[in-house]
């Protein structure tokens, strides 16, 4: 489930999704706490909640996106269980459920659920204000380093009823997050 995110993996503006505000006050905690530890000085660019169906993984690769590698790209495993690896520049992890890492997209990495359990984790790019572009980091300055107020400015995202849905499902829209729509 999407709920701040763009397909184009832009650096800045973020698309803050309906359903974020469902979360909002839940999340709020967690996004201070990461915001403290780097400092106040950026702002979140995604924030996701991803699935790896069990006996499923996600092969070895680097990600490219400029986004991508110059965000810190912190994982909280929600749901999670003993079968899951987690390799990360040629180490092994095993994540325990609520706890914060950081992954380095820029190195290669790769996931192995080898459980029946599907893995759910929390996702969150923060982005440092000094990895954007001159012009975006003076008014990521004017707002405090906090994008927030994008929210009321956010259109939502329109999913078509036949497309799969964003939350990863591997079902079609209609049949999962469209049924509540």
């Amino acid at each position: 489930m999407r709920l701040i995110y763009d397909e184009d993996f832009r650096h800045n503006n973020p698309t803050y999704h309906p359903r974020y505000g469902q979360f909002e006050d839940e999340l709020r905690s967690l996004v201070d706490r990461i915001s403290n530890y780097y400092g106040g000085d950026g702002f979140v660019v995604r924030l996701i909640f991803a699935s790896l169906l069990g006996h499923q993984e996600i092969l070895l690769h680097r990600d490219k996106h400029y986004s991508l590698i110059n965000c810190h790209r912190v994982h909280i495993p929600i749901v999670t269980n003993e079968l899951i690896t987690f390799t990360v520049g040629g180490e092994e992890k095993k994540l325990r459920e609520g706890e914060l890492w950081e992954i380095d997209n820029s190195t290669f990495h790769a996931v192995t659920n080898d459980g029946d359990e599907d893995r759910i984790h929390l996702i969150i790019d923060w982005v440092p204000n000094g990895t954007l572009p001159e012009e975006d980091r003076m008014t990521a300055t004017a707002l405090g380093g906090s994008r927030s107020s994008n929210l009321a400015q956010s259109s939502p995202e329109k999913v078509g009823r036949n497309v799969i849905c964003p939350c990863s499902s591997g079902k079609r829209y209609k049949h999962c997050h469209g049924l509540a729509a």
